[in-house]
């Protein structure tokens, strides 16, 4: 048992190495699952050299992934399709949500639909970015069909990174959900960060 979950460790690391090369972005980083299954799914470390190691299970799909980072007023999103199947997306579709420590969600906003990534799917081989919006009176969603920020881009300001907003502080994320096409699910969780030195305190 001990050499099986030693493999599936190695496995995930070797795979992490070689997300790496293709982003910068180190906030979140996450692959394919069943949400369900979120709880054994364990960043161990990132480096530049190395991206993002971490610790999955079999059931999950380490060929499709994804990296994402928190600018100033938005929240950009990479997906990468390593997988032999294209992944449907679609602005009416897609669902981007924020989960915090305290185990509230939330709906990111996707903006105006032509800005948007004109595209119906994700072939092979290919990479989309996103970039999203926190909604800024923080609405609770109601799931998938109930929430008010879904296609209502508009209706609500968008949060400009001013202000106390604890909600969104990076160290108050515990997960970002991510359904494209409401067929590909991908769980991104926080990169551990290095601590910092005193030096550059």
């Amino acid at each position: 048992m001990k050499t099986m979950i030693k493999s599936i460790l190695l496995l995930s690391a070797l795979i992490g190495f070689n997300a790496c090369s293709t982003t910068p972005m180190n906030d979140f980083f996450g692959i394919e699952m069943n949400p369900a299954a979120a709880n054994r799914f364990k960043i161990v470390s990132y480096s530049d050299e190395n991206g993002a190691q971490y610790a999955s299970t079999f059931e999950m799909n380490p060929l499709v992934f994804a990296y994402a980072e928190i600018k100033p007023d938005y929240l950009l999103l990479k997906i990468i399709n390593r997988s032999q199947k294209p992944i449907r997306t679609n602005y009416n579709e897609d669902l981007f949500e924020v989960m915090t420590v305290d185990s509230a969600k939330y709906v990111l906003l996707k903006g105006e639909r032509d800005d948007f990534p004109d595209i119906n799917v994700i072939n092979p081989g290919e990479t989309v970015q996103y970039k999203l919006f926190f909604p800024n009176d923080f609405t609770k969603t109601e799931g998938m069909n109930g929430s008010p920020f879904h296609n209502s881009f508009g209706k609500f300001e968008v949060w400009k990174g001013e202000g106390n907003l604890l909600n969104f502080a990076k160290d108050r994320i515990s997960e970002i959900i991510v359904s494209l096409g409401k067929s590909t699910t991908l769980v991104l969780k926080p990169i551990p960060q290095p601590a910092k030195s005193k030096n550059n305190s």
